[in-house]
């Protein structure tokens, strides 16, 4: 089977997230210091010193737009490495909303510090042109938001995970009647910690600024398959326009998915912070889907023995069979 490494965007980020790797494993800290010279560089500070607070507990909201972006995109970034030294690479990379700026780096399409300027001009322009709002994880069918015009009056739907899992996204004038309508109706739903409502008709006064400065990355083609969630497809190239796409565009991760299952059985690994990307696949994944799921770290790892398990796991799958 061939390994698909899967990216998450902005929402699954916390404080501490990979905390027990950067202690216990020197390629995924050396990987991170090194990434936060750059980080210090592009935004002005320690972007480490940020998500390892001793003073913040994970359950505090992580929200500022630049600062998570950059701290996705290093995590994500690390964790590969941690992957890579075990033996373990991508054959395929799936970008999902912020994700795409990681599994472009991985792909080859640019670098680490382009990544990261780029991330940083994406919220400087959101939060300059852009409503405040929020994104809400609700829990029943994607059909929902089509039956009620309370949520299309209120929201936009900004991602469609599985068939019991979609993601709105609204501004912060919508978000009372929006919740409010879940409640009368039992609807179960969570706010994500994200300052914007991104994937949604409120980021389209940004699209100018937004793709004069993306305009400047010098994208390289792909060296390898690298799927996009906004296009549930590979990209042959990559530019400004797809970027756009990405950011103002819903997610269909469960129509991307859906597409690479067409094609036969995967490794889907994922290297994001929480491991939601996983999470979607074990309840969207079809029952008679031959395919692997496998969260890299999530928010309930409490030291590094599960990935240490994985990591000998999937090297004994690489090798050829005895005999």
């Amino acid at each position: 089977m061939k390994n698909v490494f899967l990216f998450s965007g902005q929402g699954s980020q916390y404080y501490q997230m990979g905390a027990p790797l950067l202690a216990a494993h020197a390629g995924f800290a050396a990987r991170m210091r090194a990434l936060d010279a750059i980080a210090t560089g592009v935004l002005g500070s320690s972007v480490l010193a940020q998500v390892y607070d001793p003073a913040k507990k994970k359950s505090d909201a992580f929200t500022p737009t630049a600062a998570t972006g950059v701290a996705i995109f290093m995590v994500e970034n690390a964790l590969v490495e941690v992957f890579r030294e075990a033996g373990i690479t991508p054959d395929v990379v799936v970008g999902s909303s912020l994700g795409m700026f990681a599994a472009a780096c991985h792909a080859g399409c640019m670098d680490a510090r382009e990544a990261m300027q780029a991330i940083v001009w994406q919220a400087e322009v959101l939060l300059r042109h852009c409503p405040r709002g929020a994104m809400m994880a609700v829990f029943d069918a994607p059909a929902l938001y089509e039956r009620q015009p309370e949520l299309k009056r209120n929201a936009e739907l900004a991602a469609v995970n599985f068939a019991a899992h979609f993601t709105l996204a609204a501004p912060d004038a919508q978000l009372s009647p929006l919740e409010a309508f879940l409640d009368r109706g039992n609807i179960g739903y969570s706010r994500l910690p994200v300052e914007l409502p991104f994937h949604s008709r409120w980021m389209e006064p940004a699209k100018d600024d937004f793709l004069t400065h993306f305009a400047r990355i010098p994208y390289r083609a792909p060296t390898l398959p690298l799927v996009c969630c906004a296009r549930a497809g590979a990209l042959q190239s990559l530019s400004a326009d797809n970027f756009w796409q990405v950011l103002r565009e819903p997610i269909r991760f469960q129509q991307t998915i859906a597409a690479l299952e067409a094609t036969g059985p995967h490794r889907y690994i994922d290297a994001g912070p929480s491991g939601t990307l996983a999470t979607f696949l074990k309840y969207g994944l079809p029952k008679t889907s031959g395919s692997q799921y496998h969260p890299g770290i999530t928010a309930f790892d409490n030291d590094t023995r599960r990935l240490d398990a994985l990591l000998a796991r999937l090297r004994a799958d690489a090798l050829p069979a005895a005999g």
